[in-house]
């Protein structure tokens, strides 16, 4: 497989402290930076701060809508929903104990009018630990439901927002939001790291070593990729395309076609040498991350289409050598013998 550094044209460099947390809203026109016990939105044009939101936390990102920032860490009165535009905090989410959140264990609904976060949170010192007793929070009025036996390090809603799905260990499980009740399991061979849904009833998941694809409808395995460890899982607004993202020093994406898993292409993002957050906007061409030399970056897909969206590829100037040289070597070959002919008839 060959890794290659895909067409992106840097927009935005400003500088961050290290360790600050960062992602891009859905429309990619703002942006959030969450460290020094605030949480500043900005414009992805130029950078400006329009807002800033007072809260503590190690976690925040956009909800899909654009509408909602949640704000994740330690502090029960840091775990909320706050208005991207007004700043406005709307809903707190109650946790008990010590324990953290994480994106992980908080989804939005597919409508963004609901919020599914545990009572309890992730335990910072023990490793893979899992969250328990769900909650679905009403955003507007406040008001939660408990979901039934839920416990798990990942959640996820289902198109719909009548089933979500729970990961524990190995083991993924959809049930019904108004019951509780178990509707399908689905065994993996390592710890599920992530989770997607495709159009069509399917959904894809990834554990520490491979990506499944599983058909909701009767519940079976359509088929798995080795050799493929994904933190976070990425759909196309068709279905027809999953980017898996890798991180080893590095962030990787790796792109398959979703009816089959069969590998497309694979790409290294640039400016993620140190992982201080990242997110793609919800057409998946513009990018966010952070590290603790470039500061936070923004960048756009140039795309293929265009000469200048190519040049950026590798594999183009290496193509372009191996075809010049060859076209040169038959000129010359056809010059030295129209030479050698000349001589003849001469």
């Amino acid at each position: 497989m060959w890794m290659h550094w895909e067409p992106w044209h840097l927009d935005l460099r400003i500088p961050a402290k290290e360790n600050c947390y960062c992602a891009i809203a859905p429309d990619g026109k703002r942006f959030l930076l969450s460290s020094e016990g605030s949480v500043s939105i900005h414009d992805a044009v130029y950078g400006a701060r329009t807002l800033t939101i007072p809260a503590k936390c190690r976690t925040a990102f956009f909800s899909p809508n654009g509408r909602w920032v949640v704000t994740l860490g330690s502090d029960t009165d840091d775990n909320a929903v706050w208005d991207s535009h007004t700043g406005v905090r709307k809903l707190v989410l109650r946790t008990l104990g010590k324990g953290y959140l994480t994106s992980w264990v908080v989804d939005f609904s597919p409508d963004c009018t609901a919020i599914c976060a545990p009572l309890n949170g992730l335990n910072q010192s023990v490793e893979f630990s899992e969250a328990s007793e769900f909650k679905i929070y009403d955003i507007q009025t406040g008001v939660s439901m408990p979901i039934t036996g839920s416990k798990g390090s990942l959640v996820r809603f289902l198109p719909g927002a009548k089933q979500i799905l729970f990961a524990s260990g190995a083991n993924a499980c959809v049930r019904d939001l108004a019951t509780g009740v178990v509707l399908s399991t689905m065994q993996h061979e390592h710890r599920v790291m992530a989770a997607a849904f495709i159009p069509g009833n399917r959904l894809v998941t990834g554990d520490d070593q491979r990506l499944y694809l599983w058909n909701l409808a009767d519940k079976s395995l359509l088929k798995r990729s080795e050799g493929c460890r994904a933190f976070d899982l990425l759909v196309s607004t068709d279905g027809s395309s999953i980017q898996a993202l890798e991180y080893d020093g590095s962030i990787y994406r790796e792109c398959f076609n979703a009816p089959d898993l069969s590998f497309s292409a694979g790409y290294v993002l640039p400016g993620c040498d140190y992982l201080c957050g990242h997110s793609f906007n919800a057409e998946h061409n513009r990018f966010i991350s952070g590290n603790s030399e470039d500061g936070v970056t923004i960048f756009t897909m140039c795309h293929p289409e265009y000469w200048w969206g190519v040049a950026w590829l590798p594999e183009f100037w290496l193509t372009a050598f191996f075809a010049g040289a060859f076209a040169w070597s038959i000129w010359k070959d056809r010059r030295d013998a129209r030479f050698k002919t000349a001589k003849l008839l001469a």
